[in-house]
């Protein structure tokens, strides 16, 4: 589709009804959202010069989709990612978790909490002439628990067989001594 042209104002306004799409609360009139420009393609029925707006004869119910033109992906595992405490969680189980770990903090049972820390297993090296990223470990969850740190990743009985995830864990394992907690 060519001719996309939206102003901040209008940007702002389809951020909105994109919002309320997800929620699944308001049908949105492709009208409301979109202006389109004048090309041979999409002409028809669009008389004014420069930026107009659908007649009412081309009006009909639309969900709307992001400005990428892409639908949001269903999650791979069913996951619904989530917000609490102002951060976005990959999983509802994992904010349960979160304020879990806080709670616990907050009564001195764990100290030094922190999210998303990453771990390095293997520098960056070069491969066949090519570079390749360091691989790393990412944790859900790091924390001291008398004295000892904990290494805590929110896992579903799936996550937690895949190859990719075992062999990061056996990793961190053998790098730095450390073993994952599965919540």
């Amino acid at each position: 589709m060519k001719g996309f042209e939206l102003s901040a104002e209008e940007a702002a306004a389809h951020n909105a009804k994109v919002a309320q799409w997800k929620k699944n609360t308001l049908p949105v009139k492709s009208a409301d959202v979109f202006k389109r420009g004048n090309s041979a393609e999409d002409s028809q029925g669009f008389a004014d010069k420069g930026k107009t707006t659908l007649t009412m004869a081309q009006v009909r119910e639309v969900p709307v989709m992001p400005l990428s033109g892409k639908p949001e992906r269903k999650p791979k595992y069913g996951n619904k990612k989530i917000t609490v405490d102002g951060i976005l969680f990959d999983s509802v189980k994992e904010a349960n978790r979160w304020l879990q770990l806080k709670a616990m903090q907050t009564r001195a049972e764990i100290s030094e909490l922190r999210r998303q820390v990453v771990f390095v297993l293997a520098p960056a090296v070069i491969l066949d002439g090519r570079k390749k990223k360091q691989l790393t470990y990412v944790s859900d969850f790091t924390y001291l628990e008398n004295g000892k740190q904990v290494v805590e990743d929110t896992k579903s009985s799936m996550t937690a067989r895949l190859p990719v995830y075992r062999i990061k864990k056996h990793l961190l394992k053998h790098v730095f001594n450390l073993d994952i907690l599965e919540s």
